[in-house]
């Protein structure tokens, strides 16, 4: 006996009489992803494969597209970064209509991307003339051959570098850039006999004085923080420095602190030092203390934490200091972290768990900060009252870098550049590194605004931003025209 089959034709019959007794025309979307980020220069292609024919209509942003009569449409950027709109496209067959809608951002463009010869470890700072500055080793190498190097963020380029001072196996230490044209950067016990602070010329990097003096500090590893105003900076661990920004000859010495000096150095906007130092790191259970002097060196105030790592995160409006609180490490993590808050007076004002780290604020005083290794960023009021909190999904290790002057924060985590609405906490847009970025290691504006980073392949990036730092954008902060010091866990000096 002939076996009978189902037609083409009697199958299509039934897929439309059971499409208008279900209703819905759009049986497939591309792209899926969402939202759907464009760059600049790019046309993305927006397609629906619609069953049975069914009359449809084009929507951007709310208005209807009349010129658009195809299943498709090809979308362009417009000029305004970060910005997001809403494409979506409506099928109507007798019975139902059916609806899709895709979230497009228009993201910067990636004006170059290179693989460096050379790796930086912690964040480099921008001088007056256009380059940064930084501690780097060559890649396939390690820590112990990193020194000082000059980079033109232009192109990825090694201007000068690495330099290892004499008498120094390795230079790794953290640097900062005066508006002398001075690169300032100290060296290490482990590398250099002793801590030492040193000098480099900015255009050829060499060293113009070395500073050994600061008394038995052995492990300085902050930030050298500058006073322009005075002419000085400060340095040490078990000792604190003021030396002459010029000649390198010390101004004071004062001691009482503890060996290592990575927990951070601030100046508020009096010119009062804030000088923190512990006796190990947060998961030794180290005793940490911090102090504040006068810059003629009078004694201020002094907090001691015994088995906490205390640093300091931080000098934001009206003077407050914000400090990090790490305590009860427990087979890699902790169960008490805190970001407190004092006056410059060192009286209590008010502290939040769970957060301490990375963080920065903006002109307003809001404080944004990352849980310390987890993906979540929140925000603060001056007065420690909650704004708002933002889940960055597929990031960990979450640090805040700056706030921009059209409220924006910068923020990172893994391989994931955030920036985020500082009114609701809503990711505006993402970049995606190849490869995760390193803690210490953050975000950089060169003088045209283009964001500059580099991710933990010593691959450098330069996207096609146009932005400025807050006035308040610390820790990465500015000192004049577009200079700051390095960013990290520890801190800076605030500008005048």
């Amino acid at each position: 006996m002939k076996e009978r089959t189902l037609s083409k034709d009697y199958f299509i019959l039934i897929l439309f009489v059971f499409s208008l007794v279900l209703g819905g025309c759009i049986i497939s979307t591309t792209p899926q992803e969402d939202p759907v980020f464009v760059w600049p220069n790019e046309s993305k292609t927006f397609k629906i494969n619609i069953f049975p024919p069914c009359d449809y209509a084009w929507y951007l942003d709310g208005e209807k597209l009349d010129s658009i009569t195809e299943n498709k449409f090809d979308y362009s950027p417009g000029g305004s970064v970060g910005k997001e709109h809403i494409l979506a496209v409506e099928a109507t067959s007798l019975l139902s209509s059916d609806t899709y809608q895709w979230n497009i951002i228009d993201a910067p463009a990636l004006i170059w991307k290179t693989d460096s010869p050379l790796k930086m470890i912690y964040t480099p700072a921008l001088g007056d003339d256009g380059f940064l500055y930084a501690t780097a080793y060559p890649t396939g190498t390690g820590n112990d051959q990193s020194g000082i190097i000059s980079l033109n963020p232009s192109d990825g380029s090694i201007i000068w570098g690495p330099i290892i001072p004499t008498g120094c196996s390795y230079f790794s230490g953290k640097v900062s850039v005066g508006a002398n044209g001075i690169v300032y950067a100290e060296g290490d016990w482990n590398s250099c006999g002793n801590g030492i602070l040193v000098a480099f010329d900015s255009t050829d990097g060499a060293i113009l004085w070395e500073n050994n003096g600061c008394g038995s500090s052995p492990h300085p590893r902050q930030i050298p923080a500058l006073d322009e105003e005075l002419g000085c900076l400060y340095f040490g661990s078990n000792n604190l420095c003021s030396v002459d920004m010029e000649t390198g000859i010390n101004n004071w010495s004062v001691s009482g602190h503890y060996y290592i000096g990575e927990p951070g150095t601030a100046i508020d906007s009096t010119g009062n030092i804030y000088f923190a130092t512990a006796t190990g790191y947060a998961d030794q259970n180290p005793n940490s203390r911090i102090r504040s002097y006068e810059s003629n060196q009078t004694f201020r105030w002094e907090k001691n934490y015994s088995g906490v790592y205390a640093f300091l995160a931080g000098v934001i409006n009206n003077d407050i200091i914000l400090v990090g609180y790490v305590d009860d490490y427990n087979n890699g993590t902790y169960d008490d972290l805190r970001l407190i808050a004092y006056d410059n007076d060192g009286n209590d004002l008010w502290s939040v768990l769970d957060f301490t780290g990375h963080c920065c604020c903006d002109d307003a005083g809001n404080i944004y900060v990352g849980n310390y290794c987890g993906n979540t960023i929140c925000s603060f009021t001056l007065n420690g009252e909650p704004r708002w909190c933002s889940t960055l999904e597929g990031a960990i290790w979450v640090s805040a870098d700056f706030v921009d002057n059209d409220g924006h924060l910068y923020a990172r985590g893994t391989n994931k550049l955030c920036v985020i609405d500082t009114t609701t906490g809503e990711v505006d847009w993402y970049f995606d590194a190849d490869a995760e970025f390193d803690n210490a290691c953050g975000l950089t504006l060169d003088p045209d605004g283009h964001l500059f980073f580099s991710d933990s392949d010593a691959t450098l990036y330069l996207l096609d931003t146009n932005l400025e730092y807050s006035v308040s954008a610390w820790p990465i902060t500015r000192y004049g025209n577009r200079r700051h010091t390095e960013k990290s866990g520890s801190i800076l000096a605030l500008p005048k």
